[in-house]
């Protein structure tokens, strides 16, 4: 029964009978585990086989009957299989007729395959007829494919023949291109052929690639030299990927010598793959080779690699890596593989390294994963990093960000048990994510913290109330304590202002009381203002009243217009009421005037009514002199 094992495991994996309950790899000889706590390793059940009779007693119906009936799935599919040495050929049509009539059900399914397996063995023009008149043709093509890439090894010519008789076309086609890769085993020129002439170019590449792997393997030499002499622009660079790969998995080190025959672009094509590929199989010897390529290339194809060895083994991978200056940026993702697949040893390997920095990247790799798979874990150990204040603060910031954006209930409620500076830290950094996804609930959260647990969050929770309540945000700025947290809050307030056209913002500044945040908001609205209207920024200022807050927004209103208006920026300059302020403006505009034309610079200041030592002091100011905020 030589086509009877394809047949029955195709058609098995078609009708999803081998599902998740069967897994065909090799145990591991440790539990995966998500997170440092222990999981529990689950025990496959024993599933006891149904009695088979003797064949001296053995009635087929009544077998096949005595299986359907067992418990489950699975038991039935194992009791199925164990008949199948007692078909006998002769019957089968018969009792195909009997299958048949059973309810519909995976089991069934799988029997039907068993039994046209069994007779393919016999005459396989006759189950291919039966295959071809049935009508469910999802089935048909998986278990015509199964028996035709067998027919195709003893007798290509006839299975061929059959297939072009073989309705509708587009069963045919599709069938078709599934067996071009068995041809190659037999015929691989004839292979290429047929895969050339397929019409979909996905399909077609596909079909060439798998080929040429299979002619590969066979018969090296022929296979490079077709390959050698293969000229289609549109495939040739998807073929050598597929070619070297395929070679590294049995002689990569003739596939390194035959990538230094190539061009420069497929020289490094054939560079990547073979690396990629040869790296799962033996990484000292990849490396070995790839640390002899030109330097220009060698260091990408090294870190490629790196990251693919660390799908294997990336503690050895890491261990590579952290001796080498060139990978050090590797470290992150490597530690974080090492953690994604045994937590616990891989915290007790980096607690190892005694290089601040490597470790430094190495945890911050763990740090990112131990987030991902349990966030909870990963907040517990930061609260017990209290000895190490720096750092924890660091890792507060990362987790509050990334935990307020998924859950920000418990973010909240972590942060709030928190103390002292990561605290402060993770209230500030709470408040800014949450105004990504909920402006309203984080301002009115910011606006009950402490203003040193609110920090640089002022600066979003301001700009929030400014668009929907402007009074509101002003006596809520006005009252932060003088300092870094009502400075932050002035800029959000600033940073709203200056998007707002002229009278809207007017409107909004004359709610301003005189005072320190007035003063600070009006000379960045001035300097706008005036790049967008000159005269109705000089129309307004004229407007208000002798204050601290004109006299800077003066100074701002000079320094503008200073390129443009030189004496115009002279004579505002001169109107500012502080003495300390208008030295600056002055002598910051003078400066520039003595530079553009020191004689009307000279003759303005001859009239302008300063003091004899206020007119030395801006013919020889001071190094130190500052220009005008």
């Amino acid at each position: 029964m030589k086509f009877l094992w394809i047949i029955g495991l195709a058609a098995s994996f078609a009708l999803g009978i081998f599902g998740p309950q069967l897994v065909f790899k090799t145990p591991s000889t440790k539990p995966a585990t998500s997170s440092p706590k222990t999981i529990a390793t689950l025990k496959p059940k024993t599933i006891p086989l149904a009695p088979v009779r003797t064949r001296s007693n053995f009635n087929l119906q009544e077998e096949i009957k005595l299986a359907l009936e067992q418990p489950d799935s699975w038991q039935r599919l194992n009791a199925l299989t164990r008949l199948v040495p007692f078909l006998d050929s002769q019957k089968i049509p018969t009792l195909l007729s009997e299958v048949e009539k059973l309810p519909p059900s995976k089991e069934k399914d799988f029997l039907l395959a068993q039994l046209i397996g069994v007779w393919a063995d016999q005459d396989i023009k006759a189950a291919l007829k039966y295959l071809e008149s049935d009508s469910d043709r999802k089935q048909n093509a998986e278990i015509l494919t199964s028996v035709l890439a067998s027919w195709i090894q003893t007798d290509t010519k006839a299975a061929l023949e059959w297939l072009e008789t073989l309705k509708p076309a587009s069963l045919r086609d599709s069938i078709s291109n599934k067996l071009i890769p068995y041809i190659a085993e037999v015929d691989p020129v004839k292979a290429m052929e047929l895969a050339s002439g397929i019409k979909d170019s996905r399909t077609k590449r596909r079909v060439m690639q798998d080929s040429l792997k299979v002619w590969l393997k066979k018969d090296p030499p022929s296979a490079i030299a077709w390959f050698t002499a293969f000229q289609d622009d549109n495939l040739r660079s998807s073929m050598l990927r597929a070619l070297i790969s395929q070679w590294a998995t049995f002689d990569p080190k003739a596939a390194a010598d035959y990538s230094m025959k190539l061009n420069e672009k497929e020289r490094l094509e054939a560079w990547a793959s073979l690396s990629s590929k040869w790296i799962t199989i033996n990484p000292s010897d990849t490396i070995e080779w790839l640390t002899h390529l030109p330097k220009e290339s060698s260091g990408k194809l090294i870190k490629d690699a790196i990251v693919k060895w660390s799908e294997r083994d990336p503690m050895a991978a890491a261990q590579y890596a952290l001796d080498k200056a060139e990978l050090q940026d590797s470290l992150i993702n490597l530690s974080a593989k090492m953690f994604q697949r045994d937590p616990d040893a891989t915290l007790h390997w980096v607690g190892t390294i005694g290089d601040p920095k490597k470790k430094a990247l190495l945890f911050d790799g763990i740090f990112n994963q131990w987030m991902q798979q349990d966030i909870a874990a990963a907040a517990q150990y930061v609260v017990g990093l209290s000895a190490d204040p720096e750092q924890q603060q660091q890792l507060v910031s990362k987790l509050t960000t990334k935990w307020a954006s998924e859950d920000i209930q418990s973010a909240t409620t972590w942060a709030q048990s928190l103390s002292g500076p990561a605290r402060i830290s993770a209230m500030s950094q709470l408040v800014s994510r949450w105004m990504k996804f909920d402006e309203a609930g984080a301002a009115a959260f910011g606006m009950n913290l402490p203003p040193e647990e609110l920090g640089n969050s002022a600066h979003t929770v301001a700009s929030y109330l400014v668009r929907n309540d402007p009074q509101r945000a002003i006596d809520w700025i006005s009252k932060l304590p003088e300092g870094p947290v009502q400075t932050s809050a002035i800029d959000g307030l600033r940073s709203e202002w200056t998007r707002m056209n002229f009278a809207s913002a007017l409107l909004l500044v004359d709610q301003v009381p005189e005072g320190p945040i007035r003063v600070q908001i009006l000379p960045s609205l001035i300097r706008k203002w005036t790049g967008e209207d000159a005269y109705e920024t000089s129309v307004w200022l004229s407007t208000q009243s002798p204050s601290p807050s004109k006299d800077a927004a003066i100074a701002a209103f000079s320094g503008k217009i200073i390129s443009s208006d030189v004496e115009g920026a002279a004579q505002w300059a001169l109107s500012i009421q502080d003495t300390n302020l208008r030295q600056q403006s002055l002598a910051s505009t003078f400066s520039v005037w003595m530079k553009k034309d020191s004689k009307a610079a000279q003759t303005w200041l001859d009239s302008s009514g300063l003091s004899t030592e206020q007119k030395s002091l801006l013919q020889s100011p001071p190094q130190t002199n500052k220009a005008p905020p």
